[in-house]
């Protein structure tokens, strides 16, 4: 939120570049605020947390930060979405691969078609 007031918030017929990190950081910091105050209502009993999501979320981040700028954005995301995925046993590996899909390719039009974002879809193209 420091970051988006520093850049300047704008007026509200004219926002400023920094208006969505400030608005974005407040609700993250309201809904984290909700969360803490529903843990605190809690039975007590704290859940253990799931280490191979979170480390396959970590993988996920990581091959994407690498295969980004080497492969492109399409088998970029189609990567990092099988990898976050991987710990699932309830989908079988064709539907990670058709979900990557999905997600690579809905991707592809958000950013480089609508948006129109300087991202390379592929390396070779």
């Amino acid at each position: 939120m420091v970051g988006g007031w520093q850049l300047g918030l704008g007026v509200p017929t004219r926002l400023g570049t920094g208006a969505f990190p400030f608005i974005t950081g407040g609700v993250l910091m309201l809904l984290a605020v909700a969360i803490c105050i529903e843990e605190r209502r809690g039975d007590g009993i704290a859940e253990t947390p799931d280490w191979i999501a979170f480390l396959a979320i970590s993988a996920a981040l990581a091959v994407f930060a690498v295969t980004a700028d080497r492969i492109g954005l399409v088998p970029g995301t189609f990567l990092t979405v099988v990898v976050a995925s991987l710990p699932d046993r309830s989908l079988p590996f064709f539907g990670k691969a058709i979900l990557g899909t999905i997600v690579a390719l809905a991707c592809w039009v958000l950013f480089i078609k609508t948006l129109n974002l300087p991202f390379k879809p592929f390396a070779w193209f």
